[in-house]
């Protein structure tokens, strides 16, 4: 419905549908956009996270503390979809 009405769909944080390594386009099917997920169970999600960004794992974070991630990642989706 949000598409039809001309929005873009973003998620980010925590996914706990399905493993993401076994259907890493699992959100994409379910109508977002664009994705930066945590893994559930596949790794750590604040030190040294894994981070899946648009179906594939992201290797610039391993520094970086998770929560930071999904907001950069929230915040330029924002940014590039202001209208």
């Amino acid at each position: 419905m949000l598409k039809h009405a001309g929005y873009a769909t973003a998620i980010a944080g925590k996914w706990q549908l399905t493993l993401l390594k076994r259907y890493s386009r699992h959100p994409h099917r379910l109508g977002f956009d664009q994705s930066c997920l945590f893994g559930w169970h596949e790794r750590p999600r604040y030190h040294q996270p894994l981070v899946w960004q648009n179906g594939k794992i992201r290797i610039d974070v391993q520094d970086r503390y998770g929560p930071d991630v999904y907001v950069e990642f929230l915040i330029d989706f924002m940014k590039a979809n202001r209208k």
